[in-house]
């Protein structure tokens, strides 16, 4: 996870860096970017990259080719060292030094040498502090949970028509591996997972001692796991139709006592309104920070808003869960306000549903607890509820030959140091294609659940003193430039 940075950027400062950068360089960029859109089947839009084009880097160049960054880290290396030596620096050098020092400062602050022009903020539904306690005490008593990553990528297990995509995370298979949508969606004619047992792994999670079940309803790549009348990337298209995973398992934890919880993701690469980004060459990069066609702000934001709420007021409506769970909100056309009206249509769809932060910008949300994700608070947080998710192995979803498992020990005291710093610990399982839970998981689980019932742990409960809403402070700040930093 990476810091999230927005650029608030005048037009003097952009023509500034693009008259570093030459229009030599602008054609270049613009020609090379127009021909990986052709290569991939997306739509080009001169505006859009022209635009991209005026994006700030740490070093003021721009995006430029890469001879052309080395050359200015080089004209700004010999000016230190002339700087360091007393003599006299060229007008060039000059100028790299004056466009590494604005950037600096525009970093520093967060900004770029501007005012940035403040943004009225929706309000968030209104709550009492004593119904907000209320809402989240199952959630403050519960200490434990189970994360579940489960969807096509699983019968994959890291592989596509024997390659092995890098990365250590499974369920980014597709954009590591830059699979095509259309031939992506032809994977889920395989899905079948008829092994899958809810009721065994929810017993599995209650020995275990937790008390609570999160799974991916709907991952990055936009695979639906329920029958959604908004959309047929879902698995009512596979030979799985017929049966209801998410009804499964809801059931299975209403009769074994244990909240159920799902997982949706703010981004969708399935979704034709979103495209990859082309800022970098890096499929990890590309496709985590997708952008929409027409831009941040056009009908293709309001389409996909739309679809996505659709969606989770049906996923309400059809499994009334404890918890939604929310990933993926760090690409740039996600703003704050967007977050505050979805957070604010899910509550008056259901008054006791709790939120992670994640539902909005990671940095500017708190409400309703915060979410650490493979690690976790140094110290306790007196004022905030929060949760740490951790694999058992390395990859959430899962993939062949990953034997780096945490033993029982490692997994107590994880759930320890977490619990006495007030938080829960959220342990993930990923289900293979056939839908079984490895045997190593279950034995690990089951075994750590033992060291937990011989040696209970107390957990240090944070009082916050308001309801959560945004981090202390925080006030929206009007973007005029691309964001140069997304990142997750």
């Amino acid at each position: 996870m990476k810091k999230q940075m927005m650029w608030v950027v005048v037009m003097s400062l952009v023509a500034g860096i693009q008259a570093i950068a030459g229009d030599v360089t602008k054609a270049e960029w613009i020609a090379q970017q127009k021909a990986l859109q052709e290569e991939r089947g997306n739509p080009f839009r001169m505006d859009r990259e022209e635009k991209r084009f005026a994006t700030i880097d740490m070093n003021g160049d721009g995006i430029i080719t890469s001879a052309e960054r080395k050359a200015n880290a080089e004209a700004r290396e010999k000016a230190k060292a002339a700087k360091a030596a007393g003599t006299s620096i060229s007008p060039a050098g000059k100028a790299d030094a004056e466009a590494g020092k604005k950037a600096k400062a525009a970093k520093a602050v967060g900004t770029s040498m501007s005012t940035a022009e403040e943004v009225e903020l929706p309000n968030f539904v209104e709550e009492s502090l004593e119904a907000y306690n209320e809402r989240m005490q199952w959630f403050v008593d519960a200490q434990y949970g189970m994360f579940i990553h489960f969807g096509v990528y699983s019968q994959l297990g890291g592989e596509f028509k024997g390659r092995k995509m890098p990365g250590k995370y499974s369920e980014w298979i597709s954009a590591n591996l830059e699979i095509p949508r259309e031939e992506y969606a032809e994977v889920i004619k395989d899905f079948n997972p008829t092994q899958f047992d809810a009721d065994r792994i929810v017993r599995t999670a209650k020995e275990a001692g937790m008390k609570y079940l999160v799974i991916t309803s709907k991952h990055h790549d936009g695979f639906c796991l329920w029958d959604s009348k908004y959309t047929d990337f879902d698995v009512a298209s596979t030979p799985f139709k017929g049966r209801d995973i998410l009804a499964e398992l809801n059931d299975a934890c209403k009769k074994h006592g244990l909240k159920f919880g799902l997982y949706y993701s703010v981004l969708d690469w399935n979704h034709p309104t979103q495209i990859p980004s082309l800022q970098k060459n890096t499929p990890n990069w590309r496709w985590g920070r997708t952008y929409l066609r027409d831009g941040d702000d056009g009908e293709d934001k309001q389409t996909y808003v739309t679809y996505q709420k659709n969606q989770l007021l049906e996923l309400i409506e059809k499994y009334d869960p404890a918890i939604l769970w929310f990933d993926g909100e760090w690409v740039q056309w996600w703003t704050v306000a967007d977050g505050i009206d979805l957070y604010n249509a899910l509550r008056n769809a259901s008054s006791h549903v709790i939120m992670n932060n994640r539902v909005g910008k990671r940095k500017a949300f708190e409400a309703d607890f915060l979410t650490k994700e493979q690690r976790h608070f140094d110290a306790a947080k007196a004022e905030n509820h929060w949760e740490a998710c951790y694999t058992m192995n390395d990859s959430w979803g899962y993939r062949k030959g990953d034997d780096n498992w945490k033993d029982a020990a490692t997994v107590y005291e994880k759930l320890k140091d977490v619990n006495e710093k007030g938080g829960n610990l959220l342990l993930n399982v990923g289900p293979d294609g056939n839908g079984v839970v490895q045997q190593e998981a279950v034995s690990i689980l089951l075994e750590a659940g033992k060291l937990l019932e011989a040696n209970p742990i107390e957990k240090v409960k944070p009082t916050p003193s308001e309801v959560p809403r945004l981090t202390k402070n925080y006030k929206a700040k009007a973007k005029k430039a691309v964001d140069a930093t997304p990142g997750i």
